[in-house]
């Protein structure tokens, strides 16, 4: 079992990443629809988040020059899962489209 700390990674790192921590039978499956269940706050036009609204899971997901993605899965207590995906190269880039 880890002890799922959220730490940042270290200076150098080439890749970006998506977490979530839940309970139960939280599996990648649960973990892509939660992080897709975003898509309606990107705003294709504008390229942002609507208003106090999250999107940047989804954008990662879909960045279209991410092209290696690799995940796993930690149990952090006898409740707790967290998940990480490490995507490279890195999107969600300031002044760039996903698509």
């Amino acid at each position: 079992m880890g002890d799922c700390a959220l730490r940042r990674s270290g200076g150098g790192v080439k890749y970006s990443k998506n977490i979530a921590i839940g309970s139960g039978d939280f599996i990648g499956a649960a973990v892509v629809g939660l992080w897709a269940s975003e898509k309606p706050n990107y705003n294709g036009n504008s390229n942002s988040c609507a208003a106090e609204r999250v999107c940047g899971h989804h954008t990662q997901m879909v960045w279209g020059n991410s092209v290696r993605l690799r995940c796993a899965r930690v149990q952090c207590d006898s409740v707790l899962w967290f998940i990480t995906c490490n995507y490279d190269p890195p999107g969600n880039c300031v002044g760039h489209r996903p698509y």
